[in-house]
């Protein structure tokens, strides 16, 4: 809440983010709504190859290197779920999918996670999802658990 002269406060409704994707996570309660979400925005994205892979290792080497962005990111060194495809995000994509639900595209229907909501299934699998793509990583962290360094604004961009 913000202060202006006069003692008026300047005040807005908002909700958490976390609360917010729980609501999300209750429509998905098919255990194959992941790979079903995942194959559609791959689907939609014009992808012609799609791989999910189970990476089974937990990489506990790298639980305490210097070469993680974030130290608190230790605990993302685990088993995980990769879903690669051989489409690729726009920029315009990588804005998007930080709008929960999608307004910016209801028009577009051949666009990516047109509705907003598919790709937060993934929050069914882990707490920090993260995407590649082109020369950019998206590591979204609602929770301000895993990227304690850069700031409070849930995500962290990275040109790699």
């Amino acid at each position: 809440m913000a202060e202006v002269s006069g003692g008026l406060r300047l005040r807005g409704q908002s909700e958490p983010l976390t609360r917010r994707l729980k609501r999300l996570l209750d429509e998905y309660s098919d255990g194959l709504a992941v790979p079903k979400e995942l194959l559609q925005n791959a689907d939609d994205a014009g992808a012609t190859e799609v791989t999910l892979l189970y990476d089974c290792r937990d990489n506990s080497d790298w639980r305490g290197s210097e070469s993680l962005l974030d130290p608190a990111m230790a605990d993302c060194h685990g088993r995980a779920l990769w879903a690669f495809n051989n489409a690729t995000f726009s920029d315009e994509d990588f804005d998007n999918i930080l709008q929960l639900s999608g307004a910016t595209k209801l028009e577009k229907t051949a666009k990516v996670g047109r509705f907003g909501l598919g790709f937060n299934s993934v929050y069914n699998l882990t707490d920090v999802p993260q995407i590649l793509s082109r020369h950019r990583m998206l590591i979204l962290d609602p929770h301000d658990a895993q990227c304690t360094e850069s700031s409070d604004t849930k995500f962290l961009h990275v040109h790699v």
